[in-house]
């Protein structure tokens, strides 16, 4: 997925859960190249993600170009890495970074590291953020996922 041109809108609508508590992320499959909507943006790559046993999403800004990448890493086995996703624009990219930073770690917006434990189509995840968003150490995010355990309705 491809975008060019992007005006990065409002990356940050509600307030950022405690890290005690468990953020469900909601299936988004497709993103709208019509309209960029960071929020939708962070969803689409944590699907992708998160549709994995266990793997790492990560991306970086370089030469003018940011991209998505997804490997998993089955059986202690690391995988191909596969583009998910990529961007032209570096006022996106940290839009996106500043996203992952202020709502899933805490309001850490220029950097750092937090563990979440992500909740995605009745599954648990155990995941790890690594996120840089500053001019001196780069434009990047490594985030590992492995399943925690399988959610089930009352008995």
């Amino acid at each position: 997925m491809r975008f060019s041109s992007m005006i990065p809108g409002q990356p940050n609508p509600e307030t950022p859960p405690a890290f005690s508590t468990p953020i469900e992320v909601p299936e988004v499959i497709e993103i709208s190249t019509a309209e960029f909507d960071v929020v939708a943006y962070a969803h689409f790559l944590l699907t992708q993600l998160l549709r994995q046993n266990t793997a790492l999403l990560h991306g970086q800004f370089q030469n003018g170009t940011g991209v998505w990448l997804l490997r998993r890493r089955l059986d202690g086995t690391e995988g191909p890495d596969v583009e998910i996703a990529r961007m032209d624009s570096v006022g996106a990219f940290r839009v996106v970074l500043a996203r992952f930073g202020y709502y899933y770690m805490a309001v850490q917006l220029y950097g750092g590291f937090a563990r979440r434990v992500l909740t995605h189509r009745g599954r648990q995840y155990a995941c790890s953020i690594y996120m840089s968003n500053d001019n001196c150490t780069g434009y990047w995010m490594r985030v590992y996922a492995h399943v925690l355990a399988e959610q089930t309705g009352p008995s």
